[in-house]
């Protein structure tokens, strides 16, 4: 597949974006590791996960970036991926509004240490 560029920047990316909101939840951390290594392989560069992926599971925080934070681990963090994320979303347990700076900028730098990446 040809790579699409964004307008009015450098980016390339695969025109098919691979979302983890199910990891955990109907993947297992094995198949979760299957299906990222042959998105990669079949030239997939953008990986799209949320702070809240999971976290709706009994018992469960944000799953899906742990299983992508230790598949980038595992492949020394050199495997050529974009990863998007998103944060600042509705509490679980009440409801309340969290799109504010605050709950913005503690959701991400929560994803990227579970990422295990700086930016």
């Amino acid at each position: 597949m040809d790579l699409i560029k964004l307008p009015n920047t450098d980016l390339e990316l695969f025109p098919v974006i691979f979302g983890t909101g199910n990891f955990k939840e109907k993947l297992s951390k094995q198949e979760a590791v299957y299906l990222l290594d042959a998105y990669v392989d079949m030239g997939g560069c953008c990986i799209d996960t949320a702070n809240i992926y999971g976290r709706w599971l009994p018992g469960a925080m944000n799953t899906s970036e742990q299983f992508l934070g230790e598949w980038l681990r595992d492949r020394g963090g050199k495997v050529g991926v974009m990863i998007t994320s998103k944060g600042g979303h509705p509490s679980l347990s009440d409801g309340r509004c969290r799109v504010n700076r605050e709950c913005l900028r503690l959701d991400l730098e929560d994803s990227l240490r579970t990422l295990g990446v700086d930016c």
